[in-house]
């Protein structure tokens, strides 16, 4: 199933729905969204160790190395 059609068939049992399967549907939703910004906050956490220890790469540094490794990806 192609993903524009995939989304009509949700829209449509979307709202066709009962409150009771709408209010599943957001616990869901809401359920995906908190594990995945914890994940990023876990992430971030991790991260701030470097940081205050000055274990970082700056910005020009990582995209000369992009540039670099990728030249397709960069115009000249």
């Amino acid at each position: 199933m192609e993903l524009p059609e995939l989304k009509n068939k949700i829209l449509m049992q979307i709202e066709n729905a009962d409150e009771a399967t709408l209010l599943k549907v957001a616990g869901i939703f809401n359920k995906f969204f908190k594990e995945e910004n914890a994940a990023l906050i876990k992430v971030i956490e991790n991260a701030r160790p470097q940081i205050h220890n000055n274990e970082t790469i700056s910005h020009n540094l990582v995209m000369e190395e992009a540039k670099e490794k990728y030249p397709k990806y960069f115009r000249n």
